[in-house]
């Protein structure tokens, strides 16, 4: 997703943006530069960011476990996640349960040119 996308989203739903990170990567492990600085960003920031936007579950992560794992790691800094590109609302609990179907479906294989992943550190 390209930033000005995802930059438009925040202006539109009144999120204000305070970090931006993007990443050509896969999401098959949180092992992955760009992510761990963001992870460091949330931590040293925290109180400051409540919302992990990105552009898909699938773009988040690969792997339900981890992604399940990580969802309440963040959700203990006080951050919500939620992928732009599935609008159920943040805390509807329609999100929960795309969310648990997305992370639980099975694990595709990635190949070719990886995709470019997107997060948005946020503040409502």
């Amino acid at each position: 997703m390209p930033g000005r996308k995802a930059r438009q989203y925040c202006n539109d739903k009144h999120i204000g943006i305070v970090g931006f990170y993007k990443e050509k990567c896969s999401a098959k492990t949180f092992d992955r530069p760009v992510f761990n600085e963001l992870l460091a960003f949330i931590e040293k920031n925290q109180g400051n960011v409540d919302l992990l936007l990105f552009q898909r579950w699938d773009r988040f992560s690969r792997d339900a476990g981890d992604a399940c794992i990580m969802v309440n790691r963040l959700n203990e800094f006080g951050v919500q996640t939620q992928p732009i590109e599935q609008p159920a609302g943040i805390f509807s609990p329609a999100n929960k349960i795309l969310q648990a179907f997305t992370l639980t479906a099975p694990e595709r294989k990635t190949t070719g040119d990886q995709s470019i992943s997107l997060q948005v550190f946020a503040q409502r």
